[in-house]
C-alpha cells in the first residue's frame, strides 16, 4: 500500500476470492502491517485485493491472478481524504491475549490499531492492568501509535474502564470487585459506585467509563435506569453520577441501539446538567472485529495521555465509524459554552459533515436538548462532502446541542461488514444571560 509521492506507508490488505468480488463477498484473508507491505501465500487462481488506512482514506482495490508455483506482486496507492488535521483518533475499548475471551496476539493488535489510522489506544484487557508501551516501542511504532494504560473491570453483570489507572501489582483482579473477608471468602459483589470509587482512591483512575451499558453485561440495564426519571429516582449507594464517560456505541450496536436506548440515556443526563462524555470504542477482540470501529477524534494537541485526555474530559470529541462532523458556532467548538452578547441574540451554528466516498450516509441531524430540531436528507450525495450548512437557532433558554449523521441501513463493507456509517459529536452550550449552564431539567 503506497501513499502520495509512492511512499510505502501502514495499511491493511483485504482479500476476497474471484475477480471483482462483490462488497459482502467473504474475506480470504485480512492482513494488518506496520510498513504497508505484506507476502502472502495464497492457492493459484484469481483474487480481489484491498489496499486501505481506516475511514480517513481512500480504498485501492484489484485483481490478481496467481499461478501455481509463482510471484505475482500488487501495488496499490491510497490518499488521506479527510486529514482531520489537529484531531487524535483514538480506540478506548480493546482486548488482546490478555483477555480470558480473546487470543489474539499483542504485537498483531499493535499492527491492526496502526494499519486503521488510530493513533491512540487504551488496553482494556478484562481486570488486568496489560501494558502496551514495551510491545509498541520494541516494534518500532512509537511515532505511530501512543499506548495508554487501562483495565475493563469486569463484573458479571457491568464493565468498567479505568483509564490511565496506576497499577501497583499487575495481578490480575488488582481491582477487586468484590467484599473479602480477611480469609478471602466473598461477601457480597461492589456495586457500581463502590468500584468508580476504587478506581479513583486506589489506582488514580483519570477517567471511569461505562462500557456497553444497556447490554447484558451494563450497568444501565442492571440497575433498571429510566431516562424519563433520571439519575435521581435510583438508590445512590447502587448507581450515582461519578463516572466521567459512557459508550454511546459499541461494536456491533446499530442506529436502532443508539435511538432507541444509549441516546435516551446519554440525553437524560445532559438534560440534567451533568456533562457526561459520550464514546464510542470497538471492543475489538480479534482481527475481524474491526479495531477502531467506531472510534473517537478528540481535540489535542498531541498524542499523550495527558493532552488526550485533557480533551477528552472537555468534551473536544466526536465518535465516528466514517463520517467526520464539522460543528461550531463562531469560536465556539464541541465542549464549549456560547454566551451572546444579548440574550436575545440568534446564534449561528456551521454543519459541515464529509465521509469518504467509498462510505454511505443517509441523514444529518442536529440536536438540542433531546429533540431534534434540524434533519437533512444527504442519502443523494456522494462525494466528499455531504452537508455544508448554516444553521440560526434562537433558544428560549439556555440549551445544548449536538450533531449525529447516520445510516439506517447498509455498512461499510468490504472493509467492515457489519459496521454502520455512523458519527456523533458531543454537545455546545449556550449559556443565554451568561449567569452560567442552567439545564432544561432542574434537579439541584
Amino acid at each position: 500500500v503506497t501513499g502520495p509521492g509512492g511512499a510505502v506507508i501502514p495499511g491493511r490488505f483485504t482479500i476476497q476470492p474471484g475477480p471483482d468480488a462483490a462488497l459482502h463477498a467473504a474475506h480470504a484473508a485480512v492482513v494488518v502491517t506496520l510498513d504497508g507491505a505484506a507476502t502472502l501465500n495464497l492457492p493459484a487462481g484469481t483474487w480481489t485485493l484491498t489496499g486501505s488506512r481506516g475511514p480517513q482514506w481512500s480504498l485501492c482495490a484489484g485483481d490478481v491472478t496467481v499461478a501455481a508455483g509463482e510471484t505475482a506482486t500488487f501495488t496499490c496507492s491510497i490518499e488521506e481524504l479527510i486529514p482531520a488535521t489537529g484531531w487524535v483518533s483514538a480506540d478506548l475499548h480493546v482486548h488482546s491475549e490478555f483477555s480470558i475471551d480473546s487470543n489474539m496476539p499483542r504485537e498483531e493488535r499493535v499492527k491492526a490499531l496502526v494499519s486503521e489510522g488510530v493513533r491512540f489506544f487504551a488496553g482494556t484487557d478484562h481486570d488486568i492492568f496489560s501494558d502496551f508501551r514495551p510491545i509498541v516501542d520494541a516494534m518500532g511504532a512509537g511515532d505511530l501509535l501512543t499506548a495508554s494504560l487501562g483495565n475493563e473491570v469486569s463484573p458479571i453483570m457491568n464493565h468498567f474502564n479505568c483509564l490511565v489507572c496506576e497499577s501497583v501489582t499487575g495481578d490480575y483482579f488488582e481491582v477487586a470487585w468484590m467484599e473479602l473477608t480477611e480469609e478471602g471468602e466473598v461477601v457480597r459483589p461492589l456495586n457500581a459506585p463502590e468500584l468508580w470509587d476504587i478506581m479513583r482512591n486506589d489506582f488514580a483512575a483519570t477517567m471511569v467509563q461505562l462500557n456497553h451499558p444497556r447490554t447484558g453485561q451494563g450497568v444501565l440495564s442492571h440497575v433498571g435506569y429510566d431516562p424519563t426519571l433520571g439519575p435521581e429516582a435510583m438508590d445512590p449507594e447502587v448507581f450515582d453520577m461519578s463516572f466521567d464517560s459512557m459508550e454511546i456505541w459499541n461494536a456491533n450496536e446499530d442506529w436502532a441501539h443508539l435511538r432507541d436506548k444509549t441516546l435516551p440515556d446519554w440525553y437524560s443526563f445532559l438534560n440534567r446538567g451533568y456533562r457526561t462524555i459520550g464514546v464510542g470504542n470497538s471492543d475489538s477482540h480479534a482481527l475481524r472485529q474491526w479495531v477502531g470501529q467506531p472510534r473517537n477524534l478528540v481535540r489535542a494537541a498531541e498524542a499523550t495521555d495527558q493532552a488526550f485526555y485533557d480533551g477528552l474530559k472537555a468534551g473536544r470529541s466526536q465518535t465516528t465509524s466514517a463520517p467526520f462532523i464539522e460543528f461550531s458556532s463562531g469560536e465556539a467548538s464541541l465542549g464549549d459554552t456560547v454566551v451572546p452578547a444579548a440574550p436575545d441574540d440568534v446564534i449561528p451554528f456551521s454543519i459541515r459533515v464529509t465521509a469518504p466516498t467509498w462510505a454511505p450516509l443517509g441523514t444529518v441531524r442536529l440536536v438540542g436538548n433531546g429533540a431534534v430540531i434540524q434533519e437533512w436528507d444527504v442519502s443523494g450525495e456522494t462525494g466528499l462532502v455531504r452537508l455544508e450548512v448554516e444553521v440560526p437557532v434562537a433558544p428560549p433558554h439556555d440549551a445544548w446541542y449536538h450533531v449525529i449523521a447516520f445510516t439506517e441501513s447498509g455498512d461499510l463493507a468490504p472493509l467492515y461488514p457489519g459496521r454502520a456509517s455512523m458519527a456523533f459529536t458531543n454537545p455546545i452550550r449556550v449559556d443565554r444571560d451568561g449567569d452560567g449552564f442552567d439545564p432544561p431539567i432542574q434537579t439541584r
